[in-house]
């Protein structure tokens, strides 16, 4: 989410202006919302083959290192972040569960504090994608790619799971 910048103009009244009171801004949040909310982001379930993912992005990355093409792979607390990203936003857009595509959504953006260089990324990405749907192991999500326009919400996508005999099929 960007709000972007007031323009020229507008940034110099705000900048001129005495009036501003500090004190007239109310919270809409209090410590105990930010609490309860912090502990339902941390609640959310994470499938094994999700963190299986996300650790491939780290390996991934510090095979770019060790070819030099990359001056450090990614780190464990890099995949920590990834992970706590990946649950904020589906708790955020009420989604049920975390899914591949979206760590592939986020992964970007979570880690361009490491690998700036987005062409990079975009390698690093593209060779776990290839070998995240093209593997069996990993048809238990079989998802469609997101479809993300500006600001609009997840569409609503079908995610299939097994367990033991039994298939589930969850309509989100």
């Amino acid at each position: 989410l960007t709000l972007g910048y007031l323009s020229e103009e507008d940034e110099i009244e705000v900048i001129m202006r005495d009036d501003f009171d500090l004190s007239k801004i109310k919270p809409i949040l209090n410590s105990e919302d930010i609490k309860l909310l912090k502990k339902e982001i941390n609640d959310i379930p994470i499938h094994k083959d999700i963190a299986g993912i996300i650790v491939k992005i780290l390996n991934e990355s510090r095979k770019l290192a060790d070819s030099g093409e990359i001056k450090n792979g990614l780190s464990v607390r890099s995949g920590l972040a990834l992970k706590q990203m990946c649950k904020a936003y589906v708790f955020i857009n009420d989604i049920k569960m975390i899914t591949p595509d979206v760590v592939f959504l986020l992964a970007s953006d979570v880690l361009k504090h490491r690998i700036s260089d987005e062409t990079k990324m975009s390698k690093i990405l593209h060779n776990v994608k290839e070998n995240v749907y093209d593997k069996t192991k990993y048809s238990n999500f079989l998802i469609p790619r997101i479809m993300i326009s500006g600001r609009q919400n997840m569409y609503s996508f079908i995610l299939k799971m097994q367990k033991g005999q039994s298939r589930w099929i969850f309509v989100i």
